[in-house]
């Protein structure tokens, strides 16, 4: 399990894993599968537990433990 601070480095999330956080509740559990083009797409991305190939379709377990409102 790791915390995902995606608002301190919002280029850091896949755009697969933003649009399903969108839909979630607090306390929500998501099984969210993700199509390679909203996840890694064409090229390979090395990860810190797993090398995802190229056109890979990727699969979370989300929780969204807590969310604060920001109006910019």
């Amino acid at each position: 399990m790791f915390l995902l601070y995606y608002y301190l480095f919002p280029e850091e999330v896949i755009d697969g894993l933003d649009r399903a956080v969108l839909n979630m509740k607090k306390g929500e559990v998501a099984l969210v599968t993700i199509p390679p083009e909203y996840a890694f797409g064409s090229t390979e991305s090395k990860q810190d537990l797993a090398v995802v190939p190229p056109n890979s379709t990727v699969v979370y377990e989300v929780e969204l433990v807590s969310f604060v409102k920001v109006w910019i």
